[in-house]
């Protein structure tokens, strides 16, 4: 018996510890998913996972125990670390930054711990062993794990019926698995997306032979020296003689894989979620245009994919070059630096897009200590929140942004630092932005989060740089002309651009796409928030910063 003491205690705790924000959820939401349903779906969540944890087999207790510490550790973690619930529009964003896991362990390592402790109870719980004198139960508690099938359904049909929004307050073993059933049904219900178009021939073969898109990732446009007093050095002031810098813009979207895969595609604001499926890519418009399409990825090796990239869209690009599995953090950018000088120097026409690490979180082991320029910094790669102390590692805090700063001064600094004097940009267009910007003021409303923040969020998130670069007269001239216009700009702006840099037919481009960059009106500069959005929900719009700041010291 004291197995069976053992085992409800452990429950006990984890369904108090783990549901503890629950009655704030529901005063905050002003529930009104139904007195009823709320409490069946608790009361079967409960009493199901009982009921499994006195199944009389190990493995299928095991097997239970795994599931739902999964489902459980995920909503914990995301709520710790956000200061939000899971929903499931977050659910099917999470999938795609699978390829940060390793970084994400290291930054919010102890938010993830602090979840996995309370998720262990729930694992003891189900898995300790079941009294002998319960062998005499009726056969059907065999199938009595099948049973927690119906709070999962009962989760699933809130988030269908009610767009998610009443799915706060839900039990946290159960809901992450109705919001993964939903999203695959609502999968399979859809609607057949058309074929994906092809693009129609340039209007003229211009005189660019390269045209090279320089993602940088995690990069906040109004920190840089070319946007604000004492800035972070980004090697670029020395060569705006050859280019304009189109101050602050807004990213397409507060997170890498919307980001990457809305500039690939040169998604509409109005149609962003059907252009991604059913548009041209940039790479088959640059090909139909003559140009050999190359991928320089600096995030990931041995051809793994990311940010929503296909083997479709794979099969479009001519070259994919990465780096080796040797290659640590802060070398990763530096070493793209001698790959896409080698690239420029062919005598050939290409479309380049360059994904960099950039800094991405941790910041910490981005750049070496030898070119430390803000102190303090942080002394370790993850979090240690500490409240008290501004100038400790805590989220935010001096030490924190510090290395940031240092981060970014090494890997886009130091990129353009050793790129650009050994580079002619003769016949060139050089585009640079970064994929999204990020947040350091931590709220208890709004946790942790540097970007990716889902519904309204902080303006520092979308806010990005967009500097062109060029040696060629007349898209120099074009440009320069272009930043006299007073109208905002953003990444909604620059795929139209490179259509008409690549020769396309400017009727086309403007009947079909957004603004470019050349136009004296160029739309909204605004960046989606809530981007995958299924249910009845609305997309969330939000404004970048408007004018930068000097840095605080």
């Amino acid at each position: 018996m004291w197995w069976l003491l053992g085992k409800a205690v452990a429950l006990l705790l984890f369904f108090i510890l783990a549901h503890r924000q629950v009655p704030s959820f529901i005063e905050a939401s002003g529930w009104n998913g139904g007195v009823v349903g709320f409490f069946l779906i608790w009361l079967t969540a409960v009493l199901f996972t009982v009921l499994a944890a006195l199944h009389p087999k190990w493995g299928v207790r095991l097997a239970v125990a795994a599931v739902l510490s999964l489902s459980a550790g995920n909503a914990l973690s995301y709520l710790y670390i956000t200061g939000f619930p899971l929903n499931a529009i977050e659910v099917e964003r999470l999938f795609q930054d699978i390829g940060f896991l390793d970084e994400t362990l290291e930054f919010y390592g102890g938010f993830i711990l602090k979840a996995v402790s309370i998720v262990a109870l729930l694992f003891i719980g189900i898995v300790l062993p079941v009294p002998t004198s319960f062998g005499h139960w009726p056969r059907w508690r065999h199938w009595s794990p099948l049973l927690l099938l119906l709070p999962v359904t009962g989760v699933g049909a809130v988030v269908y019926f009610d767009g998610g929004g009443d799915s706060d307050a839900l039990p946290v073993n159960v809901s992450p698995l109705g919001f993964v059933g939903v999203l695959i049904a609502d999968e399979i219900s859809q609607a057949r997306i058309p074929e994906r178009l092809t693009p129609p021939p340039p209007a003229t073969q211009t005189a660019l032979e390269k045209i090279v898109v320089v993602m940088d990732e995690s990069v906040r446009g109004d920190w840089l020296d070319i946007n604000t007093a004492d800035g972070i050095p980004t090697g670029l002031i020395p060569y705006l003689h050859t280019g304009v810098n189109f101050g602050l813009g807004a990213s397409f979207a507060n997170c890498s894989a919307a980001s990457n895969l809305s500039f690939r595609y040169a998604a509409r604001r109005d149609s962003f979620l059907l252009d991604i499926k059913t548009r041209p890519s940039l790479w088959a418009f640059a090909k139909k245009a003559g140009y050999k399409t190359v991928y320089l990825d600096g995030q990931r090796t041995n051809r793994e994919l990311q940010n929503f990239m296909t083997a479709q869209e794979l099969s479009e690009i001519d070259e994919l070059i990465q780096h080796d599995d040797e290659t640590i953090a802060r070398d990763k950018d530096i070493v793209l630096v001698e790959k896409l000088r080698a690239l420029l120097q062919r005598p050939e026409r290409l479309f380049i897009y360059v994904n960099k690490n950039g800094v991405h979180f941790p910041y910490e082991g981005k750049y070496p200590p030898e070119a430390t320029i803000f102190t303090p910094h942080m002394q370790g790669k993850g979090i240690n929140v500490n409240e008290g102390n501004q100038y400790g590692d805590g989220f935010g805090n001096e030490a924190f942004r510090n290395s940031y700063r240092n981060a970014v001064a090494w890997n886009t600094g130091e990129f353009f630092k050793r790129l650009l004097p050994t580079v002619s940009l003769d016949n060139t267009l050089l585009l640079f932005t970064s994929d999204h910007g990020q947040n350091f003021t931590k709220t208890q409303a709004t946790g942790f989060l540097t970007h990716c923040t889902t519904g309204p969020a902080p303006a520092p998130e979308g806010t990005v740089p967009i500097v062109a670069l060029t040696g060629d007269a007349e898209w120099l001239q074009r440009l320069r002309t272009a930043a006299e216009y007073q109208s905002p700009v953003s990444h909604w702006n620059l795929p139209p651009t490179l259509l008409l840099a690549m020769g396309y037919a400017p009727d086309f481009v403007a009947s079909e796409y957004e603004p470019s960059l050349l136009e004296r009106e160029r739309g909204k500069a605004e960046f989606v928030s809530t981007f995958f959005v299924r249910f009845g929900l609305e997309p969330v719009w939000n404004q970048p910063v408007q004018k930068p700041v000097p840095l605080a010291p």
